[in-house]
Formats: structure tokens, sequence, C-alpha cells
């Protein structure tokens, strides 16, 4: 399977710099898997963060469909790091992707 992802999905190399625990192979899963949503169709994203998985996933909708991303927004759920607003953060993370995007 590892070799599929590496082979047949391509997200745009500027994703995997953002900041997030999410491990390069989910990403490109994410991508992968957004991908095969109907081009009018609705994914839905239960814990968003700071938006990484976000991003993959937005940037493998076809034209058309949406991503419904639903948080707290208080970084209350994550062992690591501090309560705190991530909306904002997620916001700017996800910005090329805000017409595909809408958080909850």
């Amino acid at each position: 399977m590892h070799g599929c992802l590496r082979l047949l999905s391509r997200p745009p190399a500027e994703l995997y710099s953002l900041p997030g625990y999410l491990h390069p192979l989910e990403g490109r899963f994410l991508f992968w898997l957004a991908k095969r949503v109907p081009g009018d169709g609705l994914a839905l994203e239960v814990g968003s963060f700071k938006g990484k998985s976000s991003g993959f996933l937005a940037a493998g909708l076809p034209q058309g469909a949406r991503l419904v991303c639903v948080d707290t927004w208080c970084n209350d759920a994550r062992p690591y790091d501090p309560p705190r607003d991530c909306l904002p953060e997620f916001l700017a993370n996800t910005w090329a992707y805000r017409g595909r995007i809408q958080p909850r």
C-alpha cells in the first residue's frame, strides 16, 4: 500500500510543512481518499486541530466538493499542547483551500 500511495498520490508539497502530528503517508492517504468524493459531495472531518489533515483532504477534493471541519477550536483534546484557541491558526494553515472548507 505504501508504494501505491507514493506512486498514485501527489499532494501539494507545501502541505507537508504545516504544523501537526500527521504522518506523511497518512496525508497521502487522506489526499487519495478525498479524490473519491463525488464532485458535488460533502466530506466531514471531526477533530481538525491546526488544519494539516484538513489541507490534505481539501487539496484532494474534486471541484465542487466541500469539506466540513468540526472541532471545539480550543485545543482541549491534545495532550502535547496547552489548551488555547487554535481556530486562527487553522484558518491560516488552510487559507489556500478556504473555498472548499467550512469550519464548524
